[in-house]
């Protein structure tokens, strides 16, 4: 049986740490290294990480300095030694089956990534995201499509299994902080030919109210723009047009929607919104404006003609909701 590597980025998250680990190593498939990278993390997770290694030898630890979750996942890129590479963020869990599961349909079908479904779990619910209801084999661009639709599959590198080989060279953007997985996925995909899709929901991402994408406006998060401009050359230079045009029109709406959040900021930086708007105008044309909401497309045109007009838009409709 081939050894499976399962890459694990820690940084505050010792409240879920230990329900996570312990999901990773009660797997059904036992031929795996788990690389638990503490990314400086000044809370009990280096030394609930380093229990844990004691307790399995399976279990590899990289202490670091805190750089960032790309920085983590580089750093186990770096040592890695499994035939396949899978990846767990440290406040989720996964089912037991889930790398036995991944590496059985990669193998049985013979492509070269795996993709199950996944549970999005909140404090009071957990659901299946919607998709197909049966196994699915896919070429890499028909799952790029999925991922930029936002289709059977997110862009999020866990709930995934790749070949090493197709891996290898590459590595995460560590100056982006935000899509970094989106961008990093569709680089390896684009090195793949086939893709098989597990409709069972076997990754349980938990949607925290502290998370980067839960918690409002972060300037981390503009660095999307930049994933999304890598992305576009990525896919242009591959002659994926189509894909292009998808992600302008995605472009476009994610720097509104920046600006939006952007705007009821006591400290913004004049700078940051002169480049959200510049995307804005780079992306707006008639053609994807009418992809977009009604109301997100009324702000693209605002602030492509002023943007300080598009501020006082949104001060008055603050003033008006009270």
């Amino acid at each position: 049986m081939p050894l499976i590597s399962i890459i694990i980025p820690i940084y505050k998250a010792e409240r879920y740490l230990n329900m996570c680990i312990e999901s990773v190593v009660n797997q059904t498939y036992k031929h795996i290294e788990i690389i638990l990278v503490d990314d400086g993390s000044p809370d009990s997770c280096p030394t609930i990480c380093d229990e844990w290694s004691k307790k399995d030898s399976r279990i590899i630890v990289i202490h670091k300095k805190n750089g960032g979750v790309s920085t983590a996942r580089n750093a186990a890129l770096d040592i890695v030694n499994g035939e396949y590479i899978t990846f767990v963020d440290s406040d989720d869990t996964i089912d037991e089956r889930l790398i036995e599961i991944l590496y059985t349909r990669l193998v049985q079908n013979q492509v070269d990534c795996s993709v199950c479904n996944m549970n999005i779990v909140t404090e009071s619910s957990t659901n299946a995201k919607k998709t197909s209801e049966t196994e699915l084999i896919l070429d890499k661009n028909e799952m790029i499509k999925e991922i930029l639709s936002d289709g059977i599959t997110a862009g999020f590198v866990w709930g995934k299994m790749f070949k090493k080989e197709f891996i290898q060279g590459l590595h995460f953007e560590e100056n982006i902080h935000f899509m970094e997985d989106q961008l990093f996925v569709i680089q390896v995909l684009l090195n793949c030919e086939n893709v098989v899709f597990t409709p069972e929901p076997l990754y349980n991402y938990f949607q925290r109210c502290d998370s980067v994408t839960q918690s409002g406006f972060n300037e981390k998060i503009c660095t999307s723009m930049l994933a999304i401009d890598k992305m576009k050359k990525i896919l242009k230079d591959a002659n994926n047009l189509l894909f292009n045009e998808m992600l302008c029109v995605r472009q476009l709406e994610f720097a509104v929607l920046l600006l939006q959040y952007f705007c009821f900021e006591t400290d913004r930086k004049i700078d940051l919104g002169k480049n959200l708007q510049k995307k804005v105008r780079e992306n707006i044309t008639l053609k994807r404006l009418k992809k977009i909401g009604l109301f997100v497309r009324i702000d693209a045109i605002l602030i492509s003609i002023n943007l300080n007009l598009f501020l006082l838009e949104m001060k008055l409709k603050k003033l008006i909701k009270g």
